[in-house]
């Protein structure tokens, strides 16, 4: 014990009274309300669950949004590219206002042949350029030099 009844108070406090029992992981009477912060309404914890929905959606489509952009064009095997460089012009030149760009599809006008030993791949020569394309999205992959 102390000389000062105030710090034995205080240090007393936190102990289980003479003749109770103490349960481990249970908080003092004085602390309990303390801890556990203020109390919440069930209507502010649902807007906090849709809030967080929200915000879980917003990120789930700009991450679906980024991939979509960043979509990744796999170099064709050397013997298309050969084909093409290799494949007779067609006997109308094809012209197109669009500047041939890769990653960018080809104007529906144009004719996209498939390549006969890997129909995973086709080409156009537009504008004097021989390109190869991803056939299902006429997307351009490679412009053949």
């Amino acid at each position: 014990m102390s000389a000062c009844p105030a710090l034995n108070r205080t240090r007393d406090q936190g102990r289980a009274k003479p003749g109770t029992k103490s349960h481990p992981g249970t908080l003092p009477p004085f602390l309990g309300s303390a801890l556990s912060g203020p109390t919440r309404s069930k209507e502010e914890e649902n807007m906090k669950i849709k809030a967080i929905g929200i915000a879980a959606g917003i990120l789930a489509a700009s991450a679906s949004a980024f991939a979509q952009s960043t979509t990744v064009i796999a170099t064709p095997p050397e013997k298309v590219v050969t084909f093409v460089q290799k494949a007779p012009a067609p006997t109308e030149r094809v012209v197109v206002k669009e500047k041939v760009v890769v990653g960018q599809p080809l104007p529906e006008t144009v004719v996209v042949t498939p390549i006969p030993d890997d129909p995973t791949y086709a080409y156009a020569i537009v504008n004097d350029e021989r390109v190869i394309v991803e056939p299902s999205t006429r997307k351009v992959i490679q412009v053949v030099k």
